[in-house]
């Protein structure tokens, strides 16, 4: 059940006002973690209503931005042995303009709650980003 739930809510957040996807023929997701399991579990919930990239590292997020516009990005805060963190990642996404990727919503998706909180501050002045957080004991139940 809370599978289900997950991926309404996913597909919800895509359709709530200001998100537009009229445009586009498939929802476009940049999901952002180490864990291969938790990609995989969003891949096999959202089906084809999707299409979903897993970066695991900063380079792969950096070459993901320049190479694809994205209208969900997923970002995790602790990303194994990397020096680049999901901090990084969101002072990205508000520092660069709001042309550079048509990325409609951020979602934060760490089970990390202090990171998460650090990721979200460096976000919430940025007028072109609209920022969810999904509590970490739903991301567990949903990405396993």
């Amino acid at each position: 059940m809370c599978l289900q739930v997950a991926t309404a809510t996913v597909m919800a957040a895509s359709m709530a006002p200001g998100v537009i996807i009229g445009k586009i023929s498939m929802l476009k997701i940049l999901f952002l973690d180490d864990e291969v399991s938790r990609f995989d579990a969003l891949v096999k919930n959202l089906g084809n209503k999707a299409q979903c990239r897993h970066v695991k590292n900063g380079f792969e997020f950096l070459d993901a931005l320049c190479d694809t516009k994205y209208d969900i990005i997923m970002l995790d805060h602790d990303l194994g042995l990397d020096d680049f963190t999901g901090v990084d990642a969101a002072k990205i996404l508000a520092a660069a303009p709001e042309n550079l990727n048509d990325c409609q919503l951020v979602v934060v998706h760490s089970m990390n709650v202090c990171g998460a909180d650090n990721m979200i501050s460096h976000m919430r002045n940025s007028p072109h980003l609209r920022i969810r957080k999904m509590p970490g004991a739903w991301m567990k139940n949903f990405l396993g």
